[in-house]
């Protein structure tokens, strides 16, 4: 088994990232694109990361995402059991053919 089919086998779990829309809807809340499902794996943990603003926060779970969906703190993740946690930052890794996979960073309770 090839490196890439184990970490693909790794990702057992279904996200869904609606892009981001620069218009809002009326009384300013947010519009998103359509939604696409990514394979993913899902990891509860807590971790401290920096977010895209240059704060330190705490992130209570992380988002590995089998290719590269690119995801902002714009858009809306919905997780497999149906919540939206905020998306505080995004990390993006290389294989040597470029860009390869993602881990997302949530905020939430």
């Amino acid at each position: 088994m090839t490196i890439e089919a184990e970490f693909a086998e790794m990702m057992v779990d279904t996200v869904i990232i609606e892009p981001g829309l620069t218009t809002t809807e009326f009384y300013a809340q947010p519009s998103f694109g359509a939604p696409v499902s990514y394979r993913a794996r899902v990891v509860r943990e807590n971790r401290m990361v920096r977010s895209d603003t240059g704060e330190e926060q705490i992130s209570r779970t992380h988002v590995w995402i089998f290719g590269i969906a690119g995801a902002t703190p714009k858009d809306r993740i919905t997780l497999p059991d149906g919540t939206q946690p905020l998306i505080m930052t995004v990390d993006r890794y290389p294989d040597e053919n470029g860009p390869h996979h993602e881990v997302v960073y949530l905020g939430g309770p």
